[in-house]
């Protein structure tokens, strides 16, 4: 059988002669490429090569945080001249701190003072005057608000007007602008021997009130009194 490996070389022989063959002319008689064999161990690195062109700048990376503050630098020069001031304030009255028109004027402790007590007044419902005024009088005391308020204090003693029948005019400190005001008032025990009861009648003014105490026994005698005190709150204006 013929092998297919086996490359003809066409060389005439004759019988009993010595042939020579080159062995150039056996070169391709081979077998097939066999498997590619394991790859070898990696061989030493080489030396590095030039360094390339610089590429281009990149964006600018967010600010970082701030850092201490640096020492205070010094002090520089004074500056110029302020202008001068303006002159001295004069000093505004009692009477035009009352008034309350003066607002150019300084005022001092006292004027203050006297703004806050002194005469209350008032022009169509507007105060006008001092925050609060306070007196005393044969009738008692009084004070007076800004805003209209005023209280009066008193005292009275009930007199014997019959045997039924004990009673006082008092006029008050300070006259109300009307009669819609409120009444307290505080008396001592009874008179001794009677049962008398709070207050039994009154008549209202604007300038006073009447008070009375009426005992239904009708035991009361010349000389039997009582005394109390009273509050009245209204108003001035």
């Amino acid at each position: 059988m013929e092998d297919n490996n086996v490359r003809r070389i066409g060389v005439n022989v004759q019988k009993g002669s010595t042939v020579t063959v080159n062995p150039k002319q056996l070169i391709d008689i081979q077998g097939p490429i066999g498997p590619t064999g394991p790859e070898g161990p990696t061989g030493p690195q080489g030396p590095t090569g030039p360094i390339g062109e610089t590429g281009p700048i990149g964006p600018t990376g967010p600010q970082g945080d701030t850092g201490p503050t640096g020492p205070t630098g010094p002090i520089g020069p004074t500056g110029p001249q302020g202008p001068t001031g303006a002159t001295d304030v004069p000093w505004a009255t009692s009477a035009e701190v009352l008034a309350g028109v003066e607002d150019e004027k300084a005022i001092t402790p006292a004027t203050l003072t006297d703004k806050i007590l002194g005469t209350v007044s008032e022009v169509d419902g507007v105060p006008t005057g001092a925050v609060i005024e306070s007196g005393t009088n044969a009738n008692g005391t009084y004070v007076k608000f800004a805003d209209g308020t005023m209280i009066c204090t008193g005292s009275a003693i009930l007199a014997y007007a019959n045997a039924s029948v004990l009673n006082k005019a008092v006029t008050f400190a300070a006259e109300y602008v009307d009669k819609n005001f409120s009444l307290s008032m505080m008396t001592p025990p009874p008179v001794a021997g009677h049962r008398e009861s709070t207050l039994t009648y009154a008549v209202f003014l604007t300038t006073g009130i009447t008070f009375g105490i009426i005992d239904n026994t009708a035991t009361y005698s010349s000389g039997d009194t009582l005394e109390f005190v009273y509050t009245i709150i209204g108003r001035w204006y």
